[in-house]
């Protein structure tokens, strides 16, 4: 929600905002639409952002508890994670759904691999059998574990790769 990755210049079209957005808002009545830098203005002049149009509350597009998650996430989950070949995953709990379960979702043959500082997703931990990551069972051909800290543990992966003077570069403040 705080627009980190579109600051860091990731197209849209490759964005998947599930829980919304500060970039944007919509007014609750009429839909009209305002900029991330017209709610920044209201809200650090502590005015109430009120449309201009219907006079209604303008409410910036992230998802509140209890609300429904944008369209985009349901489409990309339907169309994307039945062709992916590798699921990275990193730095999480997996335990909020509908996220957690996003695991489950890719083909029986896609390798997952959980980047974290500890294990998570894993099968016992699940309420449903069938579900989760089998780091440790029997069954295992396909759930690998990598622990220690996230931005460490992403070098190691790009030094492997080849990747690792690209993977810096994009680090330096300048990109």
């Amino acid at each position: 929600i705080d627009t980190l990755e579109r600051l860091a210049g990731i197209s849209p079209e490759k964005l998947v905002e599930a829980h919304g957005t500060f970039h944007s808002a919509h007014c609750i009545k009429c839909k009209k639409e305002y900029s991330q830098e017209w709610m920044k203005e209201r809200i650090f002049d502590d005015v109430l952002p009120e449309c201009d149009s219907c006079h209604k509350l303008v409410k910036p597009d992230i998802v509140f508890f209890g609300e429904s998650l944008p369209d985009r996430f349901g489409s990309c989950v339907r169309t994307d994670f039945p062709r992916c070949d590798l699921l990275l995953i990193m730095g999480t709990s997996l335990v909020v759904q509908p996220f957690a379960s996003l695991i489950d979702r890719v083909p029986d043959t896609c390798p997952r691999a959980l980047l974290n500082m500890e294990k998570a997703g894993v099968t016992h931990d699940l309420s449903r059998r069938g579900e989760g990551l089998m780091f440790d069972s029997s069954g295992n051909y396909r759930d690998v574990f990598v622990g220690g800290a996230t931005d460490a543990t992403c070098l190691l992966l790009a030094e492997k790769l080849g990747w690792a003077e690209d993977f810096l570069k994009l680090q330096q403040p300048d990109n």
